[in-house]
C-alpha cells in the first residue's frame, strides 16, 4: 500500500494505491474556484506523472469547497467506478449538486458502520451517522479508518472536536495514526492520538 499526498493547498486530496492490484482510491481533490482548479493544476498532473490514467475509487469527505471542488474536474477528465460520499443533509445537497446531476449512477452515500475491503485493505467509516446528523458539513465529513498489514490510519476529513473526543472514547483508535486532525490552535486530543 502506498499513500500520496498531493499539494493541493489548502484542503485535501490524498491517493491510495493498493499493494497487488494497485487500485487507486482518491480521498477528496482540493479547491476549484474562479481562480484555481486544483483538479486540473495538481490533482490530475499528479496522477498522471504516477501512469495512472483512471481512479477506481473516489471517496469524497464532505462538501466543502477545499475538499470536493476539485474532483468536479477528475470526474471530467478520467474514468471513476465509483464515489462515496457522506450523507446528503442540509447544504451538503447543494454542494454536491452538479456531481449528483452529471454522476448520479457512480454515486454512494456511506456512513458509520459501512465497511469494505479492496486488495487486501479494509476501509471502515466511523463518521458521520447514516442520517447525517451533524450541524453541518465539518460534523458530517467522512471518517475513515484503514488497516493493511498491521497499518492502522485514520483520516479525519475535516471533522469537528466533538466527533475527535467520540473517537477518543472509543478504545479502538488508540493504536491508529491521525492524517489532518482538527485544525484548532490547541488540540485537546493530541496526546490521545499520534498525529502527523
Amino acid at each position: 500500500m502506498t499513500i500520496h499526498f498531493i499539494n493541493v493547498g489548502q484542503g485535501d486530496s490524498i491517493l491510495i494505491t493498493t499493494p497487488s492490484s494497485h487500485k487507486r482510491i482518491l480521498l477528496d481533490g482540493g479547491r476549484k474556484s474562479i481562480y484555481v482548479d486544483m483538479g486540473k493544476k495538481e490533482v490530475i498532473p499528479y496522477l498522471e506523472r504516477q501512469g495512472y490514467f483512471s481512479v477506481d475509487l473516489i471517496i469524497s469527505s464532505h462538501g466543502d469547497e477545499d475538499h470536493r471542488g476539485g474532483l468536479e474536474t477528475v470526474l471530467e477528465r478520467i474514468p471513476v467506478s465509483l464515489v462515496l460520499l457522506p450523507p446528503l443533509v442540509y447544504d451538503e445537497k447543494n454542494d454536491y449538486q452538479w456531481m449528483k446531476k452529471e454522476y448520479n449512477n457512480l454515486l454512494q452515500e456511506v456512513g458509520i458502520g459501512d465497511e469494505f475491503t479492496i486488495d487486501g485493505i479494509t476501509f471502515k467509516i466511523r463518521n458521520p451517522l447514516k442520517t447525517g446528523g451533524g450541524k453541518g458539513s465539518n460534523e458530517n465529513s467522512l471518517v475513515v479508518a484503514f488497516e493493511y498489514e498491521g497499518q492502522k490510519i485514520l483520516l479525519t476529513g475535516d471533522c469537528e472536536l466533538n466527533v475527535l473526543s467520540d473517537l477518543v472514547a472509543n478504545k479502538e483508535f488508540f493504536d491508529y495514526v491521525i492524517v489532518r486532525p482538527i485544525m484548532v490552535a490547541e488540540n485537546p486530543l493530541e496526546k490521545e492520538f499520534t498525529m502527523i
